[in-house]
């Protein structure tokens, strides 16, 4: 009589035969045949077969096996790998790159061959602290800002201390707006002449937000305006009340909307700062005026402002 370790042992060469062979498919692992003879005595039977490399199954050991797979550059960008003889994945190609036009991977931004005058020649965008900007500082004059001048002014002035203008370096106009939107200084690197301009701040009547970033976008578009790649755009709007004009409130939000984004399509940057508690205007303020909400802070009333302005002349959250 045969025994049932003998028996055991003829059917597993008889598997692995089939296996080698290809009659039979082939076990992930370890294959374990477990008999208990007539005495007893129990005993187990056990092969590992080893992964095969080009099989076309990505089995233990490998990291493909003759498969492509999607990547990610060292640079950031997205690419496609193949597989190795080795089942070990290849490096990534990509045909993305800073310059090709389209907005890759980690750009910022990508003009293609015209890059170095919007965007800068490593796709990314200048920043108000790592170039020369030009700065349009925008204040709301209308009535409702009346008491709180002084520290408007004392926050305007901090601010432009923070960015220290200069014939080489950061320019800083300033537009205002009441009934009417007014240019009050073009920009420059002179800093006696921003402050001054400040200073001649005055309260007026009814909110004409229009005619402030109109004036604004028309001196950052105009002969005054650097190259933006070395000096790019900004508008630091501050403000605490509605727009009503020109026309009645309706037609001078629209009006407003449209003139910011007017200027965010020349490749103006806006930020905003509205002072109030004001739950609706806030919200309209974050959502129709400034680049986007990060360009976007609140203060619940003047003696916040100065905090904030820091924030932006240094690129960090106030």
């Amino acid at each position: 009589m045969v025994s049932s370790r003998v028996l055991a042992g003829v059917m597993f060469v008889g598997l692995a035969l089939l296996i080698l062979s290809g009659t039979a498919e082939k076990p992930t692992g370890a294959f374990i045949t477990d008999t208990e003879s007539s005495a007893g005595n129990s005993f187990s039977v056990a092969a590992v077969f080893p992964s095969s490399c080009g099989n076309g199954e990505v089995e233990e050991g490998e990291e493909c096996d003759g498969n492509l797979g999607s990547c990610t550059t060292l640079l950031g960008y997205s690419g496609m790998r193949g597989c190795t003889e080795s089942c070990l994945w290849d490096e990534c190609i990509t045909d993305e790159y800073c310059g090709d036009g389209t907005v890759n991977g980690p750009e910022e931004c990508d003009d293609g061959v015209n890059n170095g005058v919007n965007c800068l020649s490593d796709c990314t965008l200048p920043s108000m602290c790592s170039a020369r900007p030009d700065v349009m500082l925008v204040f709301q004059r209308s009535g409702g800002t009346s008491g709180d001048m002084d520290t408007l002014k004392a926050a305007a002035h901090s601010f432009v201390d923070n960015l220290t203008p200069e014939l080489d370096g950061p320019h800083i106009g300033q537009a205002s707006y009441a009934d009417e939107g007014t240019l009050d200084q073009i920009l420059t690197g002179d800093r006696a002449a921003i402050d001054a301009a400040i200073e001649l701040l005055d309260t007026g009547s009814n909110t004409n937000l229009y005619g402030g970033l109109l004036n604004a976008t028309t001196e950052l578009t105009g002969p005054n305006d650097r190259n933006d790649a070395g000096s790019p755009d900004y508008m630091i709007l501050i403000a605490d009340k509605m727009p009503n004009k020109p026309g009645n409130p309706g037609t001078g939000e629209a009006a407003a909307i449209a003139q910011a984004d007017a200027a965010k399509a020349a490749g103006i940057k806006i930020y905003v700062v509205f002072v109030g508690t004001n739950a609706g205007w806030i919200d309209w303020y974050r959502t129709n005026i400034p680049t986007d909400t990060t360009y976007f802070f609140s203060a619940s009333d003047y003696s916040g402002l100065e905090a904030i302005l820091w924030g932006i002349a240094h690129c960090q959250s106030p």
